[in-house]
């Protein structure tokens, strides 16, 4: 694509319509320019007007929940993440799941000792389930695993212990796979819930 701006022609074109044409151009590579000088570039004065009207009277005014949280009081989300070493990444940049102070995933896979699914400010505590469970867990938030009494083979779970208003916090991630029979899942949530002998347990 040739674009002239020589001043003979009928070029620069109009306010605002530079753009318009040089975007036809599928590269930068296939355009070449003719008497080009920035100054033939104009932009139309009634249309950023327009945008900067709308930017102070626009009524829609949206924040994440999770990027309003009190970063003194304790919060936890969950992730399906479906495979953490493929999406940690994804993870890492997602600013508001990295404001709560404990990270619940499900479905993570993978090898936990990869240096792929490391964030920043969190440690990781993964189980070697099936499907993998786990937690990030935000450096400021002291937790210890915790293990039952006995050991549940046919559901996915992980466990860990923490303080919260001085008085211990069992926090559970739980994982249903698809394949397994809601009968059986129930059975065993509640040998589960059964075997936790902490006042307060959270089960996500």
């Amino acid at each position: 694509m040739i674009a002239d701006f020589t001043s003979t022609t009928k070029l620069p074109p109009q306010q605002g319509l530079a753009y318009t044409m040089l975007s036809r151009a599928t590269s930068r590579a296939s355009i070449k320019t003719i008497n080009f000088k920035s100054n033939d570039i104009k932009v139309n004065k009634q249309a950023i007007d327009e945008i900067n009207r709308m930017n102070r009277e626009s009524l829609f005014e949206w924040k994440h929940p999770l990027s309003q949280l009190n970063p003194n009081n304790l919060s936890i989300g969950h992730v399906n993440i479906r495979l953490l070493n493929l999406h940690a990444k994804e993870l890492k940049h997602d600013q508001p799941i990295l404001n709560l102070s404990i990270i619940c995933v499900t479905e993570t896979y993978g090898n936990y000792l990869s240096h792929l699914h490391r964030i920043d400010n969190f440690n990781f505590l993964g189980k070697p389930t099936p499907h993998g469970v786990g937690f990030y867990i935000s450096k400021q938030v002291q937790v210890t695993e915790y293990s039952l009494p006995y050991e549940i083979i046919d559901i996915e779970y992980h466990t860990i212990k923490l303080d919260y208003n001085h008085k211990p916090l069992i926090l559970v991630v739980i994982y249903k796979s698809h394949s397994q029979h809601l009968t059986d899942f129930i059975s065993q949530f509640d040998t589960l819930v059964s075997g936790i002998k902490v006042p307060i347990t959270l089960l996500l």
